[in-house]
């Protein structure tokens, strides 16, 4: 079983088994980088305007010490699309990598990294994930599958990557054809296709309210752990079953079992599903003076002056909003983040109070970081998605009428 589960990670960071979306992104500085040190005279001459941008973005954004001869670099190049966001798979010089495999789901597609490398989307003056530029609008789901396209050309037998992938969207027109009311499908987990034709996923879909309840399906002598009342499908032959069925049925080895049990323990998948259940609160700039809450709608300015009320508002978030934020939320695991947390490696003063909450159906998150830089810079690229989070937040709600008709007043600090 060893030897089989090496290779199914070999494939699933290689060629798109497993879910994967084509292709694995080369370690740091590996000679197979497909586009070596910006540094370089050489390469340079292989840079387009884009490319280049987004390598000065980088660098600025990251601090990157150039002046010391670090450097950032391109892995993979994806393009600039429609919306004016660049795509590529960064890394630098100077950047320390954690061994671990992990994933990310957008649009159907999951993205399999080898280590704390991730895809880099450059939007405006700021990086998001490629699961947050998703989910923000700055890419379509075309914008994602021609990401998808790429990798899958970096891959032994693009070809074949490639149908890997698009089987993940078999699924979702196979639900939304089975279930016409359960609304738009999407992919919790995909465990893969199987020699016998069955592909194997947890889904998810819009119309569809999953039980909270914590439950067992015990298939051979395996034991399979949900913490709502979804549960593994198989498709086989336009036909969906229970992993119990389509094992009774043959659909399913004693081998195949094996593997989908790996995955179902190794994979971290998303744990929001109704938005309608869903709001966050934050507390941020300098020493925590403006707030929002999304469940009540107060939006405070400031509130270390005389008349708070002046600086107060009711700003009730757009459905649209909503749903962004929402599945915003839904990539990113806050409840493995520290209820204290220091995501800035050097502290300056004054700093940024940072409270962000969390709230879904009667469970409430806090995370609260009380010295934040106000660089935004985070220490590794966990209190990177924090910060990022927070910032995302800060940016939509004072983008807003409501928050540009407050009082502005001067700061004054010790």
């Amino acid at each position: 079983m060893k030897k089989k589960l090496a290779l199914w990670l070999a494939l699933c960071l290689c060629a798109g088994i497993g879910g994967s979306a084509c292709g694995t992104p080369s370690q740091g500085n590996s000679e197979s980088s497909l586009i070596e040190s910006a540094s370089s005279s050489t390469s340079e001459e292989t840079l387009d305007e884009n490319q280049r941008t987004i390598i000065t973005a980088y660098e600025e954004y990251y601090e990157v010490d150039t002046e010391n001869g670090d450097y950032a670099y391109i892995l993979q190049y994806y393009g600039k699309f429609d919306s004016g966001a660049i795509v590529a798979l960064m890394s630098s010089s100077d950047e320390m990598y954690l061994e671990v495999v992990w994933e990310e789901t957008i649009a159907g597609y999951d993205f399999s990294y080898g280590n704390s490398n991730r895809i880099q989307v450059l939007y405006g003056m700021h990086f998001y994930t490629l699961s947050q530029a998703y989910a923000l609008g700055y890419l379509t789901e075309d914008d994602v599958f021609e990401v998808v396209k790429i990798r899958c050309e970096d891959t032994p037998n693009p070809e074949e990557a490639l149908q890997w992938a698009l089987k993940r969207r078999t699924v979702l027109n196979a639900i939304e054809t089975t279930y016409p009311d359960a609304g738009k499908a999407s992919i919790r987990v995909f465990y893969g296709l199987f020699n016998s034709g069955a592909i194997v996923a947890m889904l998810d879909a819009e119309n569809y309210d999953f039980m909270d309840v914590e439950w067992t399906e015990t298939v051979g002598d395996k034991e399979f752990k949900y913490s709502d009342s979804n549960q593994i499908l198989v498709l086989y032959e336009n036909a969906f079953y229970s992993l119990t069925e389509a094992y009774d049925k043959k659909y399913i080895s004693e081998y195949d079992l094996g593997d989908i049990y790996f995955t179902h323990y190794n994979h971290h998948y998303l744990i929001y599903e109704n938005y309608s259940e869903f709001s966050f609160a934050l507390t941020w700039n300098t020493y925590g003076v403006s707030s929002y809450d999304s469940q009540t709608g107060v939006l405070i300015k400031r509130n270390d002056v005389e008349n708070v009320e002046e600086c107060t508002a009711i700003y009730p978030l757009t459905e649209e909003q909503k749903r962004k934020v929402f599945e915003y939320f839904r990539t990113v695991n806050f409840d493995a983040f520290p209820d204290e947390y220091e995501p800035c490696e050097n502290m300056s003063v004054p700093c940024i109070t940072l409270v962000l909450t969390i709230r879904y159906g009667d469970k409430v998150k806090t995370i609260t970081a009380n010295c934040v830089n106000y660089d935004y810079i985070g220490k590794n690229p966990s209190a990177q998605t924090f910060l990022d989070t927070c910032k995302m937040l800060q940016e939509m709600l004072e983008g807003t009428d409501a928050w540009k008709d407050l009082p502005d007043y001067p700061y004054y600090y010790d």
